[in-house]
C-alpha cells in the first residue's frame, strides 16, 4: 500500500476516534449544560483557535465570498442538526445514535440522485435499499425497543446530506480554511441566543476543561477528515469509517457501562457493507469516465 494511502487511513481512524471521544464527553457534561450551550462551545472554541491562523499571513484576504447564502444555510442546518444529534445522545444509547449516523453516506448518495441528477443503476438502488434496511434493524419501529428520540438522529442525518450538497457547491470556489471559518463563526453566532438563554456557569475546572475540549477536538477532527480524503481514495478509507462504532462501543462501556445490543451490531454491519459497496461502485464509474477520453484518442 502506498504511504499516502496509509496516511489517509491513519487520519480516518483518528477522525473516528475523535468523533467517538467527543460523543462520550457530550454525554458526560449533558447533565450540567444545555445542548445549546454545548453546541455553542463546540463551535466558538474552534473559531477562536482558527482566528489567529486566518488573520496572519494575509489569509484573511481569501475570506471574500460570493456564496454567503450557502454558508448561512450550511450553518443553520449545522446548528439544528447538531443540537438534535447531541440531544439524542442523552436519550438513547450512544452506540445506537452512532450506528444510525452511519447511514449518512447512503442518504447523501440518495440526495445526489434527487438534487444533482446523478444516475442510479440497479446496483446502487439495491445497495441503498439494503443499507436503509440496516437502519430499520437498529430502529426496530413498532417494537418496545423503538424510541422516538432516535428519529432525531435520522432527521440530523437528512440535514447532513443537505449540507453535503452545499459543500459540493462551495468547494468549487471556497478553500477549506474559508469554509471552516464561516462554518464555525456562523454556527457560534446562531447558537449563541440559545446558549445565553440556557446558560449555566461551570462549577468546576473539569467542566470548563470539557467544554473547551469539545471545541479543540472538533477543529482537529475537521483537519483529520480533510487529510484523510486528501491522501487516500474514498474506497480505501471508507471501510475504516466503521472503526467509529468500535471506538464508540469501547468508550461508552468504559465511561458508562453501556453495552451495545445485538440488533445494533447487525444493523451497523449491514449499513457499512452497503456504504462500502456504493463507494466502490462510484469509484469504478469515475475511473471509467476518466478513461473514456483516453480510449477515444487511441
Amino acid at each position: 500500500m502506498k504511504s499516502d494511502q496509509m496516511t489517509g487511513i491513519i487520519w480516518m481512524i483518528t477522525h473516528c476516534f475523535l468523533i467517538s471521544l467527543m460523543s462520550v464527553i457530550i454525554v458526560h457534561i449533558s447533565g450540567a449544560f444545555h445542548v445549546f450551550q454545548i453546541v455553542f462551545f463546540h463551535n466558538a472554541v474552534a473559531f477562536l483557535l482558527l482566528l489567529p491562523f486566518v488573520v496572519t499571513g494575509g489569509r484573511y484576504k481569501k475570506l471574500n465570498t460570493k456564496k454567503i447564502k450557502l454558508h448561512v444555510l450550511r450553518a443553520v442546518l449545522g446548528v439544528v442538526s447538531m443540537s438534535m444529534y447531541f440531544y439524542a445522545f442523552t436519550v438513547i444509547p450512544l452506540t445506537q445514535a452512532r450506528a444510525i449516523a452511519l447511514t449518512g453516506p447512503l442518504v447523501s448518495s440518495l440526495f445526489a440522485v434527487a438534487f444533482l441528477k446523478e444516475k442510479m443503476g440497479w446496483h446502487r438502488t439495491l445497495a441503498l435499499v439494503v443499507g436503509f434496511s440496516g437502519a430499520l434493524v437498529i430502529l426496530r419501529p413498532g417494537t418496545d425497543s423503538f424510541s422516538y428520540a432516535s428519529l432525531m438522529v435520522v432527521a440530523a442525518v437528512l440535514m447532513w446530506a443537505t449540507v453535503d450538497m452545499t459543500i459540493k457547491s462551495l468547494t468549487k470556489t471556497e478553500s477549506t480554511t474559508t469554509q471552516i471559518f464561516y462554518l464555525t463563526g456562523l454556527m457560534s453566532l446562531f447558537s449563541m441566543p440559545g446558549a445565553i438563554w440556557h446558560w449555566n456557569e461551570p462549577e468546576t475546572h473539569a467542566q470548563t476543561f470539557w467544554l473547551i475540549a469539545i471545541g479543540v477536538i472538533f477543529l482537529v477532527n475537521v483537519m483529520a477528515v480533510f487529510n484523510a480524503f486528501k491522501n487516500a481514495d474514498v474506497t480505501v478509507i471508507m471501510p475504516f469509517d466503521f472503526s467509529g462504532m468500535v471506538f464508540a462501543t469501547i468508550l461508552a462501556y468504559l465511561a458508562f457501562g453501556e453495552i451495545v445490543d445485538d440488533w445494533t451490531i447487525v444493523g451497523s454491519v449491514i449499513i457499512m457493507a452497503s456504504s462500502i459497496y456504493v463507494a466502490r461502485r462510484e469509484a469504478a464509474k469515475f475511473k471509467e469516465v476518466q478513461a473514456a477520453p483516453l480510449r477515444s484518442e487511441e
